[in-house]
């Protein structure tokens, strides 16, 4: 029987339902440390389908909201610490529906956001002019 490497964290049914089609799935339980590092993996994972996908965008979504909700209650929070910190971080900063895209900053060279930038200038090239 052909048998292939996944590596990859998997719902809880999923080998219930594999075994149901006569396949053999090779399990093992993850320990606190692992479990978060996969839960964190497979959400960069599952946000990458969501970002390509058009036509199931649907499932995609619920699929990151799934593992938010897991990672959440892996750091003892809930589904509504998350919308609360959502919502008082849009009634701060605003949300997203009017579309502004930055396309560059400009600040003084002893400005805070000067700083912040150039910590992370993989992120931020500064451009030379």
């Amino acid at each position: 029987m052909p048998r292939f490497q996944t590596r990859l964290l998997i719902r809880d049914k999923r080998p219930e339902l594999f075994q149901a089609k006569g396949a053999v799935v090779h399990t093992r339980t993850l320990n606190d440390a692992d479990y978060e590092q996969e839960l964190r993996r497979k959400l960069v994972e599952e946000a990458q389908e969501a970002a390509s996908e058009h036509e199931n965008l649907v499932k995609e979504l619920a699929d990151v909201w799934e593992i938010m909700l897991a990672l959440a209650a892996h750091h003892g929070l809930s589904a509504e610490d998350i919308i609360a910190q959502a919502n008082a971080t849009r009634a701060k900063l605003g949300g997203f529906e009017k579309r502004i895209y930055s396309e560059s900053i400009e600040a003084p060279e002893d400005n805070e956001t000067t700083h912040y930038h150039r910590q992370y200038p993989e992120k931020y090239p500064e451009i030379s002019e």
